[in-house]
């Protein structure tokens, strides 16, 4: 099956595919006004044509925006609405189009590509591997009293009240993030509908100093104030401190009571609310799952290696095996020294590490560090060579659904 960059009016068969796949509704004309509304060189549609068909029968939309990557931005592109006809499925469709966008975002330069998976093992075939780990909490309200006042205030944000407050506090949390995508504007979805008709709510908590440090965005349903990030939600919460965490908490407490039965949020892997709050977390009503935040996976595997911190000095030869980017396969020698440019070369030297792009991506923006190495199941370690120079824990997240 043969893929391509779809143009004009080619594009709308993309979005007839996602309702088919998605179980939405479809109507021309809104899908033209959304072509239009789509600011050039922000998103690529590809599609997938089997021989005789002048529409496409799959599609995907490659998102383009500018992330974080030790501490400075880079390009990087977002896959999203990936979708194929129930009767061309199994026949290569979105293999296609993912080798053709993945070699289209290569030669842009980009250094990675992230997704929302519906499936880890699927995306995996393609080099992808899972992003950060992060922990999503469910507690009762009734177990949040006793939290002491930390002082400051809540604010709560309505439709067309100016937005940038909500901007400020996602720049200050994600600040050195590693792969946190730059924002122009903190939600371009909430400038355009109502949260209030949502039934979102939106709650800015601004500390002692007067500063904004943490905001929360809220939807209910059944009982329980939503306020985690995905595709049935959209809800957030972003803290800069345990102080501020615990000010949006006391609020949830104050306000909602009567209203809800339990909050749900999520937490970096690192935040430990079973020492933040013991008594709520030992009373065993709490719950706390691990997730996933997407996958994700390297694009251009020189630049990326060019551009990672690496502490002390060391050499390390890394093997890697792409099913997209032939330009990325082959040995990479990295010759590294702390404060200095890293210096990074083709060679035919032996491997000290074999590994795919994503697992890659995973150690250079840190959201898997040298000790977890025998844990990646396409890893190859093949010598004894220090690792833990190159690959380290580093904070890491992305918020975007794309």
């Amino acid at each position: 099956m043969r893929a391509g960059k779809l143009t004009g009016d080619a594009r709308l068969p993309a979005f007839r595919n996602m309702a088919v796949c998605f179980h939405g509704t479809y109507d021309e004309n809104e899908a033209r006004r959304e072509l239009q509304e789509t600011l050039e060189g922000k998103c690529d549609y590809y599609g997938a044509f089997p021989e005789g068909e002048q529409d496409a029968v799959a599609s995907l939309v490659m998102h383009h925006f500018t992330a974080e990557f030790e501490g400075q931005p880079v390009q990087a592109g977002g896959i999203g609405g990936v979708a194929t006809l129930p009767a061309f499925r199994r026949q290569g469709a979105v293999r296609a189009m993912m080798r053709t966008s993945h070699e289209d975002l290569f030669r842009s330069g980009a250094l990675f590509s992230l997704l929302y998976p519906f499936s880890l093992a699927y995306y995996k075939q393609y080099g992808f591997a899972p992003g950060p780990v992060s922990h999503l909490w469910t507690v009762p309200v009734e177990e949040l009293q006793g939290i002491k006042d930390p002082g400051g205030r809540i604010r709560q944000i309505f439709p067309g009240e100016d937005d940038g407050v909500l901007l400020e506090v996602y720049r200050r949390v994600n600040r050195g993030v590693n792969l946190s995508i730059h924002r122009d504007v903190f939600s371009e979805e909430m400038r355009r509908e109502s949260s209030i008709n949502q039934k979102r709510y939106v709650f800015v908590y601004e500390n002692g100093q007067g500063e904004p440090a943490g905001l929360m965005v809220g939807h209910l349903e059944d009982g329980v104030l939503h306020c985690e990030t995905d595709f049935t939600h959209r809800g957030m919460l972003l803290c800069d401190s345990t102080g501020t965490l615990l000010a949006l908490l006391r609020f949830v407490h104050r306000a909602y009571l009567t209203h809800y039965s339990a909050v749900s949020f999520t937490l970096d892997e690192g935040a430990d609310l079973y020492s933040l709050l013991p008594g709520v977390t030992n009373s065993g009503k709490a719950t706390c799952q691990a997730v996933y935040n997407g996958m994700v996976r390297a694009v251009c595997v020189q630049e990326a290696l060019k551009r990672t911190r690496c502490l002390g000095r060391g050499k390390l030869c890394i093997g890697i095996r792409d099913p997209l980017i032939d330009e990325n396969n082959g040995v990479f020698r990295l010759t590294y020294q702390e404060g200095e440019p890293n210096r990074v070369e083709r060679t035919d030297d032996a491997p000290d590490l074999v590994m795919g792009p994503g697992s890659l991506a995973q150690l250079l923006t840190g959201c898997r560090s040298a000790e977890q190495l025998p844990w990646l199941s396409d890893v190859e370690i093949r010598t004894d060579a220090d690792t833990a120079g190159v690959f380290r824990q580093k904070p890491c997240g992305f918020l975007n659904l794309f």
